[in-house]
């Protein structure tokens, strides 16, 4: 753990373990956090972004793949090829390629998409990059042991089990259909016009309804209910009042 830019931000590194373990200890860590703060007299949260003024937090997910045949190799780096492997290649496109839609997975609220502007350290563009902290995927290829996938979009506020879904159901889409990735991007993302993410839970929930990744992966039940969850979301959010609509309109309308 280490002290973050925003007063009281505070990064965790969770330790690397299979996917199911890591969404369980996250799901721990965060629960672990608000009875500890509690019995403190203060408050943990996980927003995305909890101020117009501060810093905004992310849920980055690392991911590597090793082989069933031999868990003790990486399989994301080939030392023929001099590191990056072609499962690496095919693991980010397939990524890139369900990004738009699975958008809804890592940013699941209203508030999610206040963090996700350019120039603070959260994507909101589709792109890749070698050790690239603007794109949305940071490709961390330096040697066997460490070379992995790092998944910038999601937020702190996103469930870890979903969000660990929608890093492999991309992964799984570019492996199965040997997908290969764009150049990578170099410099300052927020600048080259890559394509763009959504940027509210309205488009989200759009990308997600016309998508057919995500219904491959995790079947029309599913996606459909999840849905149904984001779209009571939106339609709460727009019934609200919010204080500032009042600090802006009420005594001048």
């Amino acid at each position: 753990s280490n002290t973050e830019y925003g007063p009281g931000q505070i990064e965790i590194n969770i330790r690397h373990c299979p996917p199911l373990e890591a969404a369980d200890r996250v799901l721990l860590y965060k629960d672990g956090v608000r009875q500890i703060a509690e019995r403190h007299g203060y408050f943990a949260s996980f927003m995305a972004k909890i101020s117009a003024d501060g810093a905004g937090s992310s849920g980055h997910v690392h991911c590597s793949v090793r082989p069933a045949a031999d868990p003790s190799t990486n399989a994301f780096w080939d030392a023929e090829r001099g590191g990056e492997s072609g499962l690496l290649a095919q693991t980010i496109a397939g990524q890139i390629a369900a990004m738009p839609e699975h958008t809804l997975l890592f940013c699941p609220t209203v508030n999610s998409y206040k963090h996700k502007v350019p120039g603070s350290w959260a994507p909101t563009s589709v792109a890749w990059g070698r050790d690239n902290r603007t794109a949305s995927l940071r490709v961390i290829a330096r040697e066997a042991a460490s070379s992995r996938i790092e998944h910038r979009l999601p937020g702190a506020d996103a469930n870890p089990y979903l969000a660990i879904a929608g890093v492999i159901a991309g992964a799984l889409h570019g492996i199965e259909h040997e997908l290969e990735p764009p150049p990578p991007a170099v410099g300052n993302v927020y600048d080259q016009g890559a394509p763009l993410l959504p940027a509210s839970i309205e488009e989200g929930i759009a990308a997600l309804e016309s998508g057919t990744i995500s219904r491959a992966a995790f079947g029309d039940e599913f996606v459909d209910h999840f849905l149904a969850t984001r779209r009571w979301e939106r339609d709460h959010h727009r019934a609200a009042v919010t204080d500032w609509e009042r600090r802006r309109y009420f005594s001048r309308i």
